[in-house]
Order: C-alpha cells, then sequence, then structure tokens
C-alpha cells in the first residue's frame, strides 16, 4: 500500500439494498508518526462507518480539540459544513454511503435527528451496530467483511420506515438538476405548496430544501474546479459572479476554490468513483 494513498476496495450495494445504499467501500490507510489530518468538504451523503481498528476523531473545521469526537462506529449525518478528520497508526474501516432516504429505511430514525452531527451507532442502532463492528474483526479478508455486511443490512433495511416518494422525488430532482431546479418549481410540479414540500423534505433529511440545492450545486462545482475558468463554473451553475462562488466553496468546503482544487479533498464521489448527479439517477432507478 502506497503510505501517502488510502487504499479503497470498492463493493458491489446488492440489487436489494439499490435506492437504500448508494455504496459500499473498504478503507485502509496508515498514518505517519503524529496522525493523519484530512480535511472533509460537506457532502449531501450521510456514512455510516464502522472501523475495523482505531476510531476515527472527528471536529468541526476550524473547532479546538475540546470539539473533538471519536467513535468506531457512527453514522455522519447530512451537514453543510466541512470537518476535519484525524486517525493514529492504522485505519481500516467498511463505509457505507447512503441518501437521507436511505438512511431513515434503515435506521428509522428522521433526519431532523442526525443532521449536522456525528452520532456513535452504538446509541443510534444499539440492537445491531456494536456486534457487527465486533464480528468484523473476526474476517481477514474484504469479501467476508462485506458479506458479513450485506447480510446484516438486508435483515433491517425494510419497507417500515420508507421515506415519503415525494421527498425521494425531490430529492432526484435536486440532484438531476445538480442543485439548480428552484424550491419553487420544485413544489409547482409537484402540486403541492413550498410549505408542505418543504416540511416534509426536512423532516426526512433534516436539512432545508434550498440548504440541500446549495450543497448538491458545490458538489458539481468541486467536481469541475481545475478544468474550467472560475468565471466560467460560475456561469455553469447560475452563480451571479466569481465572487459569489467564492463564497459557496469557503461554506461547504473552508477553503478557497484555488486551495480546494489543488488540494484534491476526499469525497464521496472519489470513495465511490461517481460523478456528482450519479446518485439521482440510482435512487430514480430503483424507487
Amino acid at each position: 500500500m502506497n503510505v501517502d494513498q488510502p487504499t479503497i476496495v470498492r463493493h458491489q450495494v446488492p440489487p436489494s439494498l439499490r435506492g437504500v445504499i448508494v455504496g459500499i467501500v473498504g478503507y485502509d490507510d496508515v498514518a505517519p508518526p503524529g496522525g493523519r489530518a484530512r480535511i472533509q468538504p460537506a457532502s449531501s451523503l450521510l456514512i455510516l462507518e464502522i472501523s475495523l481498528t482505531s476510531p476515527l476523531h472527528i471536529r468541526p473545521l476550524h473547532a479546538g480539540l475540546d470539539a473533538d469526537v471519536a467513535h468506531r462506529t457512527f453514522l455522519a449525518g447530512l451537514s453543510t459544513a466541512p470537518v476535519q478528520t484525524v486517525f493514529f497508526g492504522r485505519h481500516t474501516s467498511i463505509q457505507i454511503y447512503l441518501s437521507p432516504m436511505g438512511a431513515y429505511q434503515l435506521l428509522g430514525i428522521p433526519g431532523t435527528e442526525t443532521a449536522r452531527i456525528v452520532a456513535s451507532a452504538d446509541e443510534l442502532v444499539p440492537q445491531w451496530a456494536h456486534d457487527l463492528a465486533d464480528r468484523m474483526t473476526d474476517f481477514t479478508n474484504w469479501p467476508q467483511r462485506f458479506a458479513a455486511v450485506d447480510r446484516e443490512l438486508v435483515r433491517h433495511a425494510g419497507i417500515e420506515f420508507a421515506a415519503d416518494p415525494l421527498v425521494t422525488w425531490a430529492w432526484n430532482e435536486l440532484q438531476l438538476s445538480g442543485g439548480q431546479v428552484r424550491v419553487g418549481e420544485l413544489a409547482q410540479r409537484s402540486g403541492w405548496s413550498v410549505r408542505h414540500l418543504g416540511q416534509l423534505f426536512k423532516t426526512v433529511t433534516g436539512v432545508s430544501l434550498k440548504e440541500v440545492a446549495r450543497l448538491i450545486r458545490f458538489e458539481h462545482i468541486h467536481a469541475e474546479l481545475g478544468a474550467w475558468q472560475l468565471s466560467d463554473v460560475a456561469q455553469r451553475h447560475g452563480l451571479s459572479d466569481q465572487s459569489h462562488l467564492c463564497r459557496e466553496v469557503l461554506q461547504f468546503s473552508g477553503e478557497t476554490p484555488l486551495s480546494l482544487s489543488t488540494s484534491r479533498r476526499p469525497t464521496a464521489f472519489t470513495a465511490l468513483g461517481v460523478q456528482p448527479g450519479d446518485f439521482g439517477y440510482a435512487l430514480r432507478n430503483h424507487t
């Protein structure tokens, strides 16, 4: 393994879980002396992580050590702010990427209780999270680990907590438009008021339609940084000017566009090997 780059092993999501689980990857990395710190931009996906080794320390980007939380198994809820992650020694984990609707169906917990926080999975789903993490340490290779995770996810991903189809539809439309469809237009096309659609959406995701639209737009912008002039990127994504783009990038990543482009921060998209917008098509085809 290259000591400067993590090993990423992508696992095909079982057919019965597509539409609930966006992607599953195995992650393995070794920190240099003193630990490895990374900045993680905001993401429209939630992450359920099962650590097989040392815990991952997570804190708001500009917070002090007193804001640090460390878990072996955790859910990182939908958030519009970047965070810093730190680990020491070797960090091996399975990362399960979820849409807010998938997280609701799998865990039975609305986004209003998980958004903007990192919570121990032992507290959220104690009936299986702790046991699964312990069993993972008995396996020596990725196929065995993935098979055990698949069995557990299939067992718990019932339809009892399926999100309202209207929320899934709105989410897909935001993804497919790159976050550029207006909330009023979404409401008009849905046949419901802006207030009704917004309330349903926020109950499941924990974040407003407008915030999620901006976050998804940022993800598309991030993918294009370095390939286009900033003024062109701003125009392509419906921003008023380059200054507007810089403010958006700073809010969701904690960095300037130039810094974000050159740093090549890890994202859900780089982990899963997909492009922004692919999730909308995947969810639409399986809901």
